[in-house]
């Protein structure tokens, strides 16, 4: 029923906004906003304060349509994060550990891990999750750590990942010496983005 009046066109404002505050459903939260964009920062005021006061704590399906539809901030992604991945939260839960990194809930990983308000630390991790979509995500996040970066460079490098260093030559904040090590690549991708990151680059000091 909340999934029909939240997607209906019809629906008074006031009926959607108490939605909100009603629902535990994330996919009703982004039916809401997807049908009624006009109503995002309200309905998206309302999500993140109750996640702020503990008054409902989203489940792995819930977190994938809330960070789909965009209403999170970064204070309830950091949050929901460090629930979601918590091997004691998740026994307490769910009765069973390690939940986090299964298979099933690899496409809430990776968006949290292409997600700019997830924590550095957490980037971290996902750079070298044990899904290909996950790793790829955080690979390509500008707010991946520099120091991971060059770590998963040299690792691509000497086992010649040619996947892993192509959405590292896509990161806008790879660095300089990185970049020069992905432009002698043999894997033409790699190589072509690392020289075209390095032109712009360039273009940019010159211009500063």
């Amino acid at each position: 029923m909340g999934s029909y009046f939240a997607k209906h066109p019809n629906t008074p404002r006031h009926v959607l906004l108490d939605l909100a505050v009603a629902t535990r459903c994330g996919k009703v939260i982004a039916e809401i906003v997807d049908s009624h964009p006009a109503l995002f920062e309200e309905v998206a005021a309302i999500v993140n304060e109750r996640i702020r006061r503990d008054i409902v704590i989203f489940d792995f399906d819930d977190c994938k349509y809330l960070l789909g539809c965009g209403v999170l901030d970064k204070e309830s992604v950091v949050r929901l994060y460090r629930l979601l991945s918590s091997e004691t939260e998740n026994r307490v839960r769910y009765g069973r550990e390690r939940l986090w990194f299964s298979k099933e809930n690899a496409a809430v990983r990776r968006l949290f891990a292409a997600n700019a308000f997830t924590p550095p630390e957490a980037l971290s991790r996902l750079a070298f999750d044990n899904d290909l979509g996950t790793r790829a995500c955080a690979l390509e996040n500008p707010s991946l750590p520099i120091e991971t970066i060059r770590r998963a460079a040299v690792v691509g490098l000497r086992y010649n990942h040619y996947g892993v260093l192509e959405h590292i030559s896509l990161n806008p904040n790879c660095p300089v010496d990185v970049l020069v090590m992905l432009s002698m690549s043999p894997h033409e991708p790699v190589s072509r983005n690392a020289r075209e990151r390095l032109a712009t680059k360039l273009r940019g000091l010159v211009e500063s």
